[in-house]
Order: C-alpha cells, then sequence, then structure tokens
C-alpha cells in the first residue's frame, strides 16, 4: 500500500513542479481547504467526545 502512495506522491510532485504559478496556487488552495476540513473534523470528534461525557 505504501508503495502507491509513493507512487502518487513522486508524480504529483512532478505535476507540480511543471505547473505555472497560477496552477501551483489553485493546489496550495486545495491543500490549504484540506487542512480546515482535517481541522474542523478533529473539532467535531472532541466535541463528541465532550457529549459522550457524562454531565454531572
Amino acid at each position: 500500500d505504501g508503495d502507491i502512495v509513493r507512487l502518487i506522491d513522486t508524480e504529483t510532485a512532478e505535476r507540480m513542479k511543471s505547473l505555472d504559478g497560477q496552477e501551483r496556487a489553485k493546489g496550495k488552495d486545495a491543500v490549504i481547504r484540506h487542512e480546515k476540513k482535517q481541522q474542523r473534523e478533529k473539532e467535531m470528534n472532541a466535541f463528541m467526545k465532550n457529549m459522550k461525557k457524562p454531565r454531572k
């Protein structure tokens, strides 16, 4: 499984190198969006954990 991931990473890296600045900026936006989504999911998980705790 790791080999496939590495292959995709290499492909992506090659593509990033060949992209012009505008395309790279788009890619950066996508990464930022992805990170924000992960952050939201983390916060949701923490929230759900808190909800499961018995109230005093």
